[in-house]
């Protein structure tokens, strides 16, 4: 069932049939809107871009999401998702790295902020780097 919801969420409308963008803006739209209402600002910026609390913006980007959902979005909605998050350079995007590392000997999470990597080992000396990218605003009109 949750293949065809995806499959479901990039066909496109009528209206926007051939306008660029591709198939996959709409999944992106609703993954990226909720990615981006659930983690904190510092994870993926140093400056908070939003002036309300973090439960106002989380409100924000689910009603967002939902606009993708529905087929209900507004073609503002459509240009910024291109020029934000559909650029091959996506905003906030992340890379995992395999480590093996002898001389990391611990086992948990650690947050490194100046970089903005989150390092995971579930077991000494091996684990995953999640580096997350920084995000580059266009319009401030958006949560």
């Amino acid at each position: 069932m949750e293949l065809i919801l995806f499959k479901n969420l990039n066909r496109q409308p009528g209206r926007y049939r051939g306008k660029g963008g591709g198939k996959m803006i709409r999944t992106k739209a609703i993954l990226k809107a909720l990615y981006f209402g659930i983690m904190p600002y510092w994870v993926y910026e140093d400056v908070r871009h939003y002036d309300c609390s973090y439960w106002q913006h989380l409100a924000i980007n689910i009603q967002y999401a939902w606009r993708w959902v529905t087929y209900s979005e507004y073609e503002s909605d459509r240009q910024f998702e291109l020029k934000t998050n559909n650029n091959g350079k996506e905003a906030g995007s992340m890379k995992v790295k395999f480590i093996l590392a002898w001389y990391d000997l611990w086992v948990g999470c650690y947050w490194d902020k100046k970089r903005k990597w989150l390092y995971i080992l579930p077991l000494p000396c091996i684990g995953i780097i999640l580096q997350f990218k920084q995000v580059h605003w266009v319009d401030d009109n958006y949560g």
